[in-house]
């Protein structure tokens, strides 16, 4: 079946999916947020087998439910991997790849990136090995098509097998889906011989009063209440079912002899009430994604009302319950419920409230209006959220039996703070060991993502950059990089995309005699992806014009832009590899803003940059309306592999700061890896806040000589470590360097303690 999709079908695009992650999985991972119309991996086929390249897609049939799933995208995850979660299709860099398999059980990344050295490989991803029945397959990204094309060619007569990307993988095209679908495959058993399997086909289980034969080994494995019924009778060789309800009971059937099923939305209901009569969890599992993904206030009462003879203290309907208490706390129905089920509603560890003092209130009063059928709900009372007048008068009610709230009470009494630590987060330890430092907080989101951790919203670097004031000319300062081959600075003109036809380039200042650019490449882009060069200059003589400290170039090519970059190609005029920028400007049009902005002599800096300040009222950048970032921007420092380094201004004080945004750290010890250029750091601090405003140290060094070698890398303890997690760490530059200069250079941050996710 074959349909292509409108963009707005309330469809997300999944980024990191592991090769071994199926359709199945996505569906019941992603069913919580609201029933799924269909599904989609994208795989590259190759040999009559299916390779997945890392992407998918969901479909919901609910605005409602894609709005959910985009508002907790953050920590959603598969076997350890985070999941890249997008509201609006990405741009993939396949066209810049190509796809090889290799038969070579001993094939490795650097052997892959060695084999095209020559042609400069930006980056090798091995998605799987070899298996007794596949190939392995790789990614290899280059940096131009050009080079793609070369690499097709170099792979001629060589161990690998070389493929490039169609269009349809390159654009994701949502084509060729899924329906929602979900194979149910019974765990396999062993049975030795035909003669026993037929031997143990001695069992009926009567449903709607029609027999069907199963066999009884089989059926007592997958079936907690037909085990516990042969257990009591050895002779039992019939067993009935407790619900009458039509439906297509040969799918039980056929689990019960140990034969795959197909779940679908229109037997998913059947397979789940057959599932709770027999007790067959796995299955029931399985079927609850389907029915979760449709429920209704209405259908979960009457998913109750069907399963009341039978003893199931959890389910889809229970679940969804639980996570709209406040929705449900309101409907007539569920208030006239047994008390059994609103136990088991307000026992489950999805209960979700708005307010939870709100809860508290309607509980007592609602236990109040039959105490002696529902005084064991209290159990269930959020003590912690009751404001301190009632939760006082609760306790000195002597009407009320001090035990019915002993449990909450002596939990949050004894707990504390550590019950919303374990409750609300996932705790994974990233401990402090020797020989295996590259194991802490940082190396693990970045292997969990796939990539850097502040790309994708869970944690964000900043510092005292200056980079900001590049586009203000009146400011006499400059940016630089450190000595870095291809350094590099990109603006996001967001929402004033320009067509540039010239641009201003300012690269020293006039009483600081400071290196200037003399080769470098202008590329713009629509996308952040697909660049095309805008300008080149190689060998320039001088940016500057005559007596002036500034030159403007033509750019002949016309194209509309979001992104810009300018690369420093080559070495500068001192011979090395920095890159310093005083100022830049650019003029052109803005057709968002109907808006067209020539150069005029003598007006290099009235440019596009002076018009978005003049509509801002303040630099864009601070107002977050444009965006800069660079090759040696601070979030490169979480990467262990980083070859770059960061450079602060020449500034007191000047400081890193790490936010850990819905996360939270248990900090004990952190690694600062030195770079290789000049002033290595002597004297710094470590401070910890969880409001950005109130900071506490947690640890102080002064003149330290052990980063005296190049890139070297030292773990230190926190002499004064916080007692609680935290959402921030600063590292802070407290004296002047080896040098005697206020500049901190890093490359590499590490973070050792507990990190809490949360769940």
């Amino acid at each position: 079946m074959t349909k292509m999709l409108n963009p707005d079908d309330n469809i997300i695009y999944i980024g990191n999916v592991s090769i071994e992650c199926t359709e199945d999985d996505l569906y019941k991972l992603f069913s919580r947020f609201g029933q799924i119309k269909q599904i989609k991996i994208f795989y590259q086929i190759y040999q009559n087998f299916k390779y997945s390249i890392g992407y998918a897609f969901i479909q919901f049939f609910s605005k409602e439910s894609f709005q959910l799933c985009i508002e907790n995208r953050l920590f959603l995850s598969f076997n350890k991997n985070l999941l890249h979660v997008h509201e609006i299709k990405p741009i993939t860099k396949f066209d810049y790849c190509i796809f090889v398999f290799f038969s070579e059980y001993k094939t490795t990344r650097e052997k892959i990136m060695d084999f095209f050295s020559n042609i400069r490989p930006v980056d090798v991803t091995i998605r799987s090995g070899v298996t007794y029945d596949h190939l392995g397959f790789a990614i290899v990204e280059f940096p131009a098509q050009d080079i793609r094309e070369m690499a097709v060619s170099l792979a001629e007569d060589s161990p690998f097998q070389v493929v490039l990307p169609s269009v349809s993988l390159v654009e994701l095209w949502a084509s060729d889906f899924n329906e929602n679908n979900i194979s149910f495959k019974p765990l396999p058993l062993e049975i030795y011989n035909d003669d026993i399997y037929h031997k143990f086909m001695d069992l009926e289980v009567v449903h709607c009063s029609t027999p069907y034969r199963v066999n009884s080994y089989l059926a007592s494995a997958y079936s907690s209440r037909i085990k516990q019924l042969l257990l009591s009778n050895t002779l039992l060789n019939r067993v009935e079912t407790i619900l009458n309800i039509d439906g297509p009971f040969e799918l039980i059937q056929n689990v019960l002899l140990g034969q795959t099923i197909e779940i679908i939305p229109e037997n998913a209901m059947f397979i789940f009430f057959m599932a709770a009569d027999l007790g067959m969890e796995s299955l029931l599992n399985d079927a609850s994604g389907h029915i979760y993904s449709r429920m209704t206030p209405e259908l979960a009462m009457s998913i109750f009302r069907d399963l009341e003879t039978i003893e199931i203290p959890d389910g889809p309907h229970i679940r969804f319950m639980a996570e709209n208490i406040d929705k449900m706390r309101s409907m007539k129905e569920f208030l006239q419920a047994p008390t059994q089920l609103i136990s088991s509603v307000l026992y489950h560890k999805k209960l979700k409230t708005h307010s939870p003092e709100a809860f508290c209130e309607w509980l007592i009063g609602f236990v109040n209006q039959n105490r002696e059928d529902r005084n064991r709900l209290l159990q269930h009372i959020l003590v912690q959220s009751l404001p301190r007048t009632i939760a006082i008068n609760m306790v000195m009610d002597t009407s009320l039996n001090i035990n019915l709230i002993r449990n909450p009470l002596l939990e949050f009494l004894k707990r504390g703070v550590e019950a919303e630590k374990e409750d609300d987060f996932e705790v994974i330890r990233c401990h402090y060991e020797k020989g295996n430092e590259n194991q802490g907080i940082f190396a693990t989101l970045c292997k969990r993502c796939n990539g850097n951790p502040q790309d994708f919203g869970l944690v964000e670097i900043t510092c005292n950059s200056n980079v900001s004031n590049i586009i203000e000319p009146q400011e006499n300062e400059y940016w630089a990089t450190p000595d870095m081959p291809n350094s590099w600075v990109m603006f996001d003109f967001k929402n004033y995309e320009i067509i540039p036809t010239s641009y201003t380039l300012k690269s020293f200042v006039a009483d600081v005699k400071l290196p200037y650019m003399i080769s470098w490449r202008l590329d713009g882009s629509r996308d952040g992806s697909k660049w095309i060069t805008l300008d080149e200059r190689r060998n320039t003589t001088s940016t500057a014009d005559g007596n002036k400290q500034w030159r403007t170039w033509k750019i002949e090519k016309r194209i509309r832009c979001r992104f810009i970059k300018l690369t420093q190609i080559d070495k500068n005029g001192s011979g090395n590899f920095c890159m310093f920028l005083h100022g830049i400007e650019f003029f052109g049009s803005l057709p968002n803003q109907s808006e067209d902005i020539k150069y005029e002599p003598g007006r290099e800096w009235s440019g596009i940059f002076a018009f978005i300040t003049r509509c801002e009222q303040g630099n864009p950048v601070e107002k977050k309306k444009i965006a800069i970032t660079t090759s040696c921007d601070p979030k490169y420092l979480m990467e262990e592999k980083w070859k770059g380094c960061w450079r602060s201004p020449k500034q007191e004080f000047s400081w890193v700061k790490i936010d850990m945004k819905a996360m939270r750290i248990d900090l004990r010890s952190y690694s600062l890896r030195w770079h290789s250029g000049p002033g290595y750091i002597q004297s710094w601090a470590v401070e910890v806040s969880n409001d950005d405003k109130k900071w506490e140290t947690v640890d102080v060094r002064r003149f330290r000589r052990e980063y005296n070698e190049p890139r070297k890398s030292v773990t230190w303890e926190c002499s004064n470590p916080f007692a609680d997690p935290v959402r921030y760490i600063k590292f802070t530059m407290i004296d002047k360097s080896q040098q005697s200069e206020h500049i901190f250079w890093l490359s590499n941050i590490e973070l050792f303690g507990d990190l809490l996710r949360p769940q």
